[in-house]
């Protein structure tokens, strides 16, 4: 009868520890990561529709310019990709396809010309980028697609808070042919 009372209790500890990292490991990837599915081409020639990535919470406080960020649009109320442009108390101009930031030119890098060109090609279309001027307040951010001409962002949803950002860089991890980190 001891033998057996044993062998339960070895078995029950046995259990818990199997069963208490992986449950902790489960808490830890719901409050640290965010698993998104990229919809539509907003992101395009970045990210592809139906990109499935994981996302970092964590870190949220110090948002880049440039960075790729997953934004509650309460306005299209879902959660939406887009990449981090302005940031608060900064003038974001463009003016022929060329992001001003309080008044000094800033390159982007990571847009794809022979993409953009193709676009404006395609919709007939002779910027890339049409030209506004926007000046944010504090705690407002200013955000866009990279696919300028195919995507709903700052430009018509105005500027986000940063309340607004819940998770910024991360990987994509499906299909595997997209495989890289978010903010390459």
């Amino acid at each position: 009868m001891d033998t057996e009372k044993a062998l339960k209790a070895a078995k029950r500890k046995k259990r818990i520890l199997i069963l208490a990292p992986l449950l902790l490991f489960g808490f830890s990837l719901y409050v640290l990561i965010l698993p998104v599915v990229v919809s539509g081409e907003s992101m395009m020639n970045t990210l592809h529709d139906g990109d499935f990535a994981f996302v970092s919470k964590t870190g949220l406080r110090h948002v880049h310019r440039f960075d790729i960020v997953v934004i509650n649009s309460k306005k299209l109320n879902e959660k939406i990709v887009k990449r981090v442009i302005g940031l608060p108390g900064e003038t974001i101009e463009y003016k022929d396809d060329k992001l001003y930031v309080n008044g000094t030119y800033t390159k982007e890098d990571f847009l794809d010309p022979s993409w953009m060109t193709y676009q404006k090609t395609r919709l007939k279309d002779k910027l890339y980028t049409h030209n506004f001027k926007v000046t944010l307040g504090e705690n407002q951010y200013f955000c866009m697609g990279d696919n300028r001409l195919n995507s709903v962002d700052s430009r018509e949803l105005g500027p986000f808070e940063r309340k607004d950002i819940i998770g910024r860089g991360g990987f994509i991890l499906f299909p595997i042919t997209h495989i890289k980190s978010m903010n390459q």
